[in-house]
């Protein structure tokens, strides 16, 4: 909660600096026949921009260091590389032996 709560703070700041400082865009944007929203699109954009350019450099390091250090962990804990699910050999006998499918009686010996 707290990443996002800081990356809302940095969205608004930006979006309402920027139109502070370009309102002089804004204005001849409107003026020029644009819609509101058409007009605010710039900062929206920035704004976006800004406020998840950390958020995008904390996954990137999560990444790089936090996976792979939890594969590290269960390799050397004796958890070896796949998940215990995979070692499983999967069943590819569904067809014969679902209800109502006729199948052969030869398909029912062992």
């Amino acid at each position: 909660m707290g990443n996002m709560l800081s990356s809302n703070v940095i969205a608004l700041n930006t979006y309402y600096s920027g139109l502070k400082r370009e309102q002089q865009l804004y204005r001849y944007l409107l003026g020029n026949g644009a819609t509101r929203a058409e007009a605010q699109a710039p900062f929206i954009r920035q704004a976006i921009i800004k406020a998840f350019s950390p958020l995008i450099a904390n996954i990137s390091v999560m990444g790089l260091v936090a996976f792979p250090g939890t594969m590290i962990g269960q390799i050397l804990g004796g958890g070896g590389k796949q998940p215990k699910f995979s070692k499983k050999k999967p069943d590819y006998n569904y067809g014969k032996t679902m209800p109502g499918n006729h199948a052969n009686a030869d398909d029912y010996k062992n």
